[in-house]
């Protein structure tokens, strides 16, 4: 599975991934920081790659079926995540709920809660 970090995730997701069998790219690694969010859609879409961030401006269903991304997980919280809570969750979401990921989805994730939207 591919998965495309954006800029406001740590590069410890990114290592998490990749420990665990996945490709993982990072916005910030690819040089592409600062970036509006429907090139990170392209980005995305050129990776054949789940958008993984914190940006609750991806959290637009309509805007998401408009672009052929494989998918998006919004990590979503009412305090600024540190990362060991951002690793803790992503890990809890490959190892428990990986074959959501089987087609297009907006999952939402936020204090434990999961909402995916089709």
């Amino acid at each position: 599975m591919n998965f495309l970090l954006d800029e406001n995730l740590p590069f410890a997701i990114m290592e998490l991934l990749s420990r665990n069998g996945h490709t993982a790219y990072h916005i910030k690694k690819l040089g592409k920081t600062g970036i509006v969010n429907g090139e990170v859609y392209k980005l995305a879409i050129e990776l054949d790659a789940w958008l993984i961030t914190r940006d609750k401006d991806f959290r637009n269903l309509e805007k998401f079926m408009r672009h052929a991304i494989p998918g998006i997980i919004l990590l979503v919280a009412d305090h600024d995540l540190i990362v060991s809570e951002m690793i803790s969750i992503i890990s809890q979401f490959i190892t428990n709920h990986l074959p959501l990921l089987d087609s297009k989805k907006l999952i939402e994730i936020e204090d434990g809660n999961m909402k995916v939207n089709e």
